[in-house]
């Protein structure tokens, strides 16, 4: 998904304001999308939205979408707790 590839650039380079609104396009268009959603929460711990990307990764976590973005997101805020 060229969203969210563009998205992680912008992590990698610190942008998280433009990662997230590519990542809010990206799941507009693909609700469903777990990497998208994964990164959502990563950008959103990383704001220090820490509830935000907790409720974000459990709706991902409860539909089933347990790749290893979640499994490394999960483990990075039960670091934030």
């Amino acid at each position: 998904m060229i969203g969210n590839n563009r998205a992680i650039v912008f992590i990698l380079q610190g942008a998280l304001e433009q990662a997230a609104e590519h990542l809010e396009r990206v799941l507009a268009l693909y609700p469903e999308d777990p990497e998208a959603t994964a990164n959502l929460a990563l950008v959103q711990s990383r704001r220090g939205q820490v509830v935000a990307a907790r409720e974000v990764s459990g709706e991902t976590e409860q539909a089933g979408q347990r790749g290893e973005e979640i499994e490394l997101l999960l483990e990075e805020l039960r670091w934030k707790k």
